[in-house]
């Protein structure tokens, strides 16, 4: 059965420059890890900017890569569209950075 890699990217601080609480990478490191049986992130900073097409107004960013692996399924889809909104919530942003790729594990 073919395999999705999500790649979650959370910023360490609010846009207004102040620093995102460590328990919110606490809490959704341990919600990935109980929905998908595991979770794994990048201990380096992925850094980036992004331009907000409605008010053409530059974001710079810092962020903690979270990756996911799991069962290509309509469900994990749906799960993960509706998660990306309470990321977007506990994390204080306009949206979260979500992406996913097939992959086959052997």
């Amino acid at each position: 059965m073919k395999s999705l890699r999500f790649d979650i990217y959370l910023p360490l601080f609010y846009n207004d420059k102040k620093k995102v609480e460590p328990y919110k990478f606490v809490d959704t490191f341990q919600e990935l890890t109980t929905r998908f049986c595991g979770c794994s992130y990048d201990e380096n900073n992925m850094i980036g900017a992004w331009i907000d097409k409605e008010t053409n107004q530059q974001f710079a960013d810092q962020n903690r890569v979270y990756h996911v692996v799991c069962k290509s399924t309509v469900d994990n889809k749906k799960w993960m569209r509706e998660y990306k909104q309470q990321l977007a919530d506990r994390f204080k942003q306009l949206e979260i950075f979500m992406y996913y790729i097939e992959v086959y594990k052997f």
